[in-house]
């Protein structure tokens, strides 16, 4: 339970805290608070409708050969990211607990990444974690390492404006969650001033 306190009230208290930091110090509060979301989330036991769910998963991977562990993939229809995670997980002997973490880094990674080039970084953050970061992270495995690659990829476009990388990223994201292709069609429209592209 405190768990669930920490991530909500803390972007908020410190999105309306007087205290004046630089932006050294800023930045090594919004990394703290990304590190021990990312380990709340990774290491959390038993927590989420898909749990059982990815387990089993990982328990048909644990055993297989990585050619077999493709045609597990393709069976049931999985993402080749999360399936190689799993079983170099499984490897390393590290658990879904392993796999659940290395997710849960990137997602936080991608999600602070995002905030920080945001006007304010903390009410981003006090907005996005009720919902995307608990009730997405902490249950949709996959799509919440999807979703941070696509925060990583909208970030970086409006910070350097390559389409190129936007697309790259994208499909990396894709490789987690299928679903992240409908971003791509969003490239066009992000920095566009052509009513055509908007109105689409």
């Amino acid at each position: 339970m405190l768990t669930y306190w920490y991530m909500y009230l803390m972007p908020f208290l410190a999105a309306i805290s007087p205290l004046k930091l630089q932006s050294t110090a800023k930045l090594f509060f919004l990394g703290l608070f990304g590190v021990t979301v990312a380990l709340f989330i990774g290491l959390r036991h038993e927590v989420g409708n898909d749990w059982f769910h990815y387990l089993d998963y990982y328990d048909l991977f644990l055993n297989s050969n990585l050619y077999d562990v493709f045609k597990i993939q393709t069976h049931y229809g999985l993402e080749p990211g999360y399936t190689l995670l799993n079983w170099v997980s499984g490897q390393l002997n590290i658990g879904i607990y392993g796999v659940n973490l290395f997710c849960s880094a990137i997602f936080m990674y991608g999600l602070i990444y995002f905030c920080k080039s945001q006007p304010y970084p903390w009410v981003s953050l006090g907005i996005a974690i009720p919902f995307i970061g608990i009730v997405t992270a902490m249950g949709a495995t996959r799509q919440a390492t999807a979703i941070g690659i696509i925060y990583i990829a909208i970030a970086s476009f409006n910070k350097k404006g390559s389409k190129t990388k936007y697309i790259a990223l994208i499909c990396l994201a894709m490789i987690f969650h299928k679903s992240a292709i409908i971003m791509i069609p969003f490239v066009f429209l992000l920095k566009s001033k052509k009513t055509p592209w908007l109105l689409i």
